[in-house]
């Protein structure tokens, strides 16, 4: 009885209420709010238009859509400087199992998505099927990658004492034969498979290190080839000399 007598009161406030009755209006089956704030949860409005507040539920604002294969949407609206509007969506979409951003927005169900979050945490960009954390269909651009971890040991055994450099001649025969160099994958790999930025800077950074060697051991040979001739000269000098002496 006490709580029939409460909900009586508050309709009767409602209906009778002169302020209340202004500011809600109804359109056949809509209902809306056009002047003031509104809040829920709380005593005021100050920070916005709707302010939402709870202490004890998880869920501040919970959108659903029940209608098998569809989209349950939030959407954005603004307007330019010039008067034309700009739509964007935010969408999770079951079959697709991913919540998807639009801008602009695009009613058809499941297309137009610019980006997307995957229920398993993968992001894609410009694709709606990402198979690894993060998939771009197109052009990045960014002032540095840092690769933290890397799937071979760094190359600094190539300047070690013990390490193997390979022979000129088998590498000149290597890529006559298979036209690139060993421990780099090939231009077809590289078209099917992608290269990985952290193996690939390694090899190639073994490889400039080789190269090193390399011409670390030319310069010591035309160093002696240098001296060599020196001495060359200087005796043919010598004997020049006494071939002339009375």
């Amino acid at each position: 009885m006490k709580w029939k007598v409460i909900i009586l009161l508050a309709c009767s406030f409602w209906l009778f209420n002169p302020d209340a009755e202004a500011q809600w209006n109804t359109s056949g089956s809509n209902i809306y709010y056009d002047t003031g704030r509104v809040a829920i949860g709380k005593a005021n409005s100050n920070s916005g238009v709707l302010t939402i507040n709870t202490q004890l539920l998880t869920n501040l604002l919970r959108l659903e859509n029940d209608a098998p294969g569809l989209e349950s949407s939030l959407r954005f609206r603004s307007k330019t400087s010039g008067g034309q509007w700009l739509h964007a969506d935010i969408s999770t979409y079951a079959d697709g199992q991913f919540l998807g951003f639009k801008v602009p927005h695009k009613n058809e169900v499941g297309t137009g998505y610019n980006m997307v979050i995957m229920s398993d945490g993968n992001v894609g960009i410009g694709t709606t099927e990402p198979t690894v954390k993060l998939a771009v269909n197109g052009t990045t651009k960014t002032k540095k990658i840092i690769v933290s971890e890397q799937s071979a040991e760094w190359p600094d055994y190539v300047f070690k004492g013990n390490y193997q450099l390979p022979d000129l001649s088998e590498l000149e025969l290597f890529v006559q034969s298979y036209q690139h160099l060993p421990g780099i994958p090939t231009s077809d790999e590289v078209r099917r498979h992608g290269q990985n930025l952290g193996a690939i800077q390694t090899k190639l950074l073994q490889k400039i290190e080789e190269l090193t060697l390399y011409l670390i051991d030319q310069h010591n040979q035309l160093a002696r080839q240098q001296e060599e001739i020196n001495d060359l000269k200087r005796l043919m000098g010598q004997n020049s000399k006494q071939g002339t002496e009375p």
